[in-house]
């Protein structure tokens, strides 16, 4: 049998039925093949399933994180709503107590009219009853 060169026989598979001395492993055939191939699969598979429950783990994590900042952003914003709120009613009263207040200085401005008003009478008769007075 002629010997092979040697990069063949580095990367050449044994045949059916051939021993692999020295190596430990058992005659290699298509069964035994198959085997190492679904093992080697299977260990694919695991490690794909572990980086996936590690990637939803992390994801999970992001979400909570998320969900719990944007928790505290809309606490925030109720807080800022019920402040705005606060300093509403406030101001409506303030313009409640502002509208009494005007209507207030109106009244007292038409009685202070009237007051001046009758003053003023007052005085031209008492001036036209001295004018009489002299006159006769």
């Amino acid at each position: 049998m002629p010997m092979p060169a040697p990069e063949e026989a580095a990367t050449k598979e044994p045949e059916a039925g051939e021993s692999q001395a020295g190596s430990g492993k058992p005659p290699v055939d298509g069964t035994w093949l198959i085997l190492q191939r679904l093992e080697d699969l299977q260990r694919q598979q695991d490690g794909l399933e572990r980086r996936l429950e590690a990637r939803i783990e992390a994801l999970e994590s992001r979400m909570e994180t998320r969900f719990r900042e944007f928790g505290q952003r809309i606490d925030a914003l109720q807080q800022r709503v019920e402040g705005i709120e606060t300093r509403l009613e406030v101001q409506g009263t303030e313009l409640r107590n502002l509208g009494t207040l005007v209507a207030s200085l109106a009244d007292e401005q038409r009685w202070m009219r009237r007051w001046i008003i009758g003053l003023l009478a007052g005085l031209v008769l008492a001036i036209a009853g001295l004018a009489f007075g002299r006159a006769l």
